[in-house]
């Protein structure tokens, strides 16, 4: 079994420390005292991590080989104003390999939270409009 994990890869106000390098993935086996372990997937060792910006909240599509992870900034390039943006990538869960289809900036800034039920997207964000919490909800494609 495999595992996607997102980690802060740019500084932010209430990061500290050291940072990740995007969305890795983990392979899920059994440790020598017989508890569950993680190692570095294959391809991971092969291809190094998928660099995104700070994706910190990633979804699962319930049936679907489909990871979406958000990217938590307070900026985008192209977007005016506070945005932050959604990453659609295929997820091999026999394999571990990770790769991106599509990203999708979005007003809000700071996004901190995304999930699925596999017909729409929910995104909350930090910061919207007048230093308010912002709430996204996308209607996925049903290919």
């Amino acid at each position: 079994m495999f595992v996607a994990v997102g980690s802060y890869s740019e500084p932010a106000g209430h990061v500290k420390g050291e940072l990740g390098m995007g969305i890795s993935t983990l392979e899920v086996g059994t440790g020598s005292s017989g508890h569950p372990e993680l190692h570095q997937s294959e391809w991971l060792k092969a291809n190094g991590p998928i660099p995104l910006r700070n994706p910190t909240s990633l979804a699962r599509h319930p049936s679907k080989d489909i990871l979406y992870a958000i990217e938590e900034t307070g900026t985008y390039e192209g977007m005016e104003g506070e945005a932050s943006a959604v990453v659609t990538m295929r997820f091999d869960r026999t394999t571990g390999a990770v790769s991106m289809l599509s990203r999708r900036p979005f007003e809000g800034a700071v996004a901190c939270h995304v999930d699925t039920d596999g017909d729409f997207l929910c995104i909350a964000c930090y910061m919207g409009k007048e230093g308010r919490g912002i709430v996204h909800i996308f209607a996925l494609d049903p290919e």
